[in-house]
């Protein structure tokens, strides 16, 4: 294991983490914001809490935008096979797993992009499903942490005993070779 792939773990284990904590105690653990009664919760989360709609833009232009998606899709497989990334060169199961993840991903873009160049109307039953709004609004939840101080704080040790848990098993296999 290199010293790359162990940033790399290292990285994706506190972003895993960091969103977790983020999950579980919502706007308690951002910029400082506090899960007490006298902040304002909602105020970080407004831009991201706001509809975006590109819809028109893309259903107008789908020529445009199904053949860009093509073509990055094309790039990235074009990347993949020519690159070098080949399945049986990955050191580790885990890139494997990463590898074929990458290319399946990449396979249901191509298709997406050719479904819009072709016919974007099929895509308006699929869109109306997963636009369906998700509200961030966590007021509830910072008053239920506010009343209960010791279990926001032993969320947060827990999330930095889980952090540091996972650096030093890291670090103990580079250590070992």
């Amino acid at each position: 294991m290199t010293t790359a792939d162990i940033l790399l773990i290292t990285t994706l284990l506190a972003l895993a983490v960091i969103g977790l904590g983020l999950l579980i105690t919502g706007a308690a653990l951002t910029l400082r914001a506090t899960a007490d009664s006298n902040s304002d919760t909602n105020g970080p989360w407004r831009t991201p809490d706001r509809q975006w709609h590109i819809e028109r833009l893309i259903y107008r232009h789908h020529r445009i935008s199904g053949g860009l998606i093509i073509l990055a899709s094309l790039f990235f497989l074009w990347q993949f096979v020519i690159g070098g990334i080949l399945f049986n060169d990955l050191p580790h199961d885990g890139w494997q797993l990463a590898a074929w993840l990458l290319l399946a991903g990449n396979l249901i873009n191509l298709f997406i992009g050719l479904v819009i160049l072709v016919r974007p109307s099929r895509l308006k039953h699929i869109e109306a499903t997963a636009n369906r709004w998700m509200s961030l609004d966590a007021a509830g939840l910072s008053r239920f942490l506010a009343r209960y101080p010791r279990i926001r704080g032993l969320m947060i040790l827990l999330t930095a005993i889980i952090v540091l848990t996972g650096t030093l098993l890291v670090m103990g296999e580079l250590l070992k070779k």
